[in-house]
């Protein structure tokens, strides 16, 4: 059993992280595409819309997904009732939204809010519909198959996006594009994960469900509005232009971790979950990952110092007011990462409501951050937010060794090869960076060239480990 579990984790690990690379490249590339067709105010608008359709999202499905995962003995009654309860409630959703569209374009001050709204509703009873497949084929492992479904929808989102900006239809090229992958992702997932339509009711177990999914619900919540508390600030002081550019710095800076981070909900957490209440399993868990997410430091030091660059190629000379915040936010990755994977392991071991509260200083956090940070610009909810990741990834770090007895000293001393890497990089690219602007007037070749010797540190790093790289990840597979 142990054997198996660790075999489907580390295979999932693989696939999910496969396509996670996939889409992170695939959507850096429609990114610096779409920046180029389509307005900054216009991604601020959508960017606003997506802040009331995400949040209404987490509040329709009240942790019913969660629920399916880590529920040790799944009956049929508990997914035809939660199958049931996806649908109405995406269907009542749907409406909700279309009748308050109105009162949140005026919330936000953008009166094209309205119609947008009113699309993009469409989106719920589409998930609802497949609610339940995207928990089973999780619960089950199925890694492949899923990681292949959420490249392929993304690759919908990516066509559609790329030829309606083109045509000229401006923001309503991003609403089209939402629809398209949302269609795409529910209509494979309930292809490839199939379960039985029948519907049965039943209060009890209707009841069971919706209690044992609120703490889940209040951890979302929680965590929606840590990510989109500093969006709705910076759209409603600093208007639509400074929200396009603000959410798109942080899209680039947030896509890697993400992509990683949706790697450890949907691969993490089940994995933990059958095995909650194994401490030693989840402590050697801990250690190895910090490791691994360490590593991911070097990145930080090669985006921070090349921020002018990374900007200039990606998104274009228009949109020069994001290096600073594009610069902030890079310093932050390592400890969204950390934080994200501390989250998923206190949620497996059941401590839900303690995560819950953690989940809501850290929103109060990031709001006092923001509305302080504000009066300066985007430059200064940049730094709020950064201020605030810290200080959540410190209280998850404290409350998640405290939870299953971990070893501080171990923990810290997992971070040894990513700081040593850091500071190797930092140091190389400080030396050499000037000396390739003067030889190369070219962002893009600053950038390749200053990319190769990151990777090259990582291949000396792979070379001079690969003993103990190969017997913690591929042989114990």
């Amino acid at each position: 059993m142990k054997n198996e579990i660790e075999k489907k984790t580390k295979n999932g690990f693989y696939w999910m992280t496969a396509g996670k690379i996939i889409q992170g490249a695939v959507r850096i590339i429609v990114l610096t595409i779409l920046a180029r067709l389509i307005r900054p105010d216009e991604f601020g608008i959508v960017a606003a819309a997506m802040v009331v359709i995400s949040f209404a999202e987490i509040l329709s499905q009240i942790g019913l997904g969660q629920v399916l995962i880590k529920k040790r003995n799944l009956t049929e009654g508990d997914i035809s009732l939660a199958h049931l309860f996806s649908i109405a409630t995406g269907i009542l959703f749907a409406l909700l939204i279309i009748g308050t569209a109105p009162l949140f374009s005026g919330i936000f001050g953008i009166k094209e809010m309205h119609s947008v709204l009113t699309v993009l509703s469409i989106v719920f009873p589409i998930n609802g519909i497949a609610t339940v497949s995207e928990s089973l084929i999780q619960r089950n492992l199925r890694f492949r198959i899923y990681s292949l479904i959420i490249v392929s929808s993304y690759l919908g989102y990516a066509i559609c996006g790329i030829i309606f900006a083109g045509l000229g239809f401006g923001l309503w090229a991003l609403v089209i594009a939402t629809l398209a992958n949302a269609t795409i992702k529910s209509g494979l997932l309930v292809f490839f994960q199939r379960h039985s339509w029948k519907l049965k009711l039943s209060r009890n177990g209707l009841k069971e469900l919706v209690s044992q999914g609120t703490g889940f619900s209040i951890i979302k919540i929680f965590d929606y509005l840590s990510q989109q508390i500093d969006n709705l600030i910076v759209g409603k002081w600093l208007g639509p232009a400074a929200l396009g550019i603000y959410s798109r710095t942080f899209q680039l800076v947030a896509t890697p971790t993400a992509l990683i981070g949706q790697v450890f909900d949907k691969v993490l957490f089940p994995a933990l979950a059958l095995v909650q209440g194994k401490n030693e399993m989840i402590k050697k868990t801990l250690y190895s990952g910090t490791t691994a997410i360490s590593l991911v430091v070097p990145i930080s030091v090669l985006l921070t110092l090349l921020s002018e660059e990374f900007i200039e190629v990606l998104l274009g000379q228009r949109w020069t007011a994001a290096v600073v915040p594009f610069s902030i936010l890079s310093i932050g990755i390592y400890f969204r990462l950390m934080a994200r994977f501390l989250v998923n392991m206190i949620k497996a071991t059941g401590s839900v409501f303690n995560l819950a509260a953690l989940q809501g200083i850290n929103v109060v956090t990031i709001f006092l951050a923001s509305l302080i940070g504000v009066n300066w610009g985007i430059n200064g909810v940049s730094w709020g937010i950064l201020i605030s990741v810290i200080m959540n990834y410190l209280l998850l770090v404290i409350r998640g060794l405290k939870l299953i007895q971990a070893d501080l000293k171990k923990f810290i001393i997992s971070h040894r090869d990513g700081i040593m890497l850091a500071l190797l990089k930092w140091l190389l690219l400080s030396l050499m960076i000037e000396y390739i602007e003067k030889i190369f007037d070219s962002p893009v070749i600053v950038i390749g060239i200053s990319t190769a010797s990151t990777v090259l540190i990582y291949a000396i790093y792979v070379f001079f480990n690969k003993k103990k790289l190969y017997n913690e990840w591929v042989k114990s597979s």
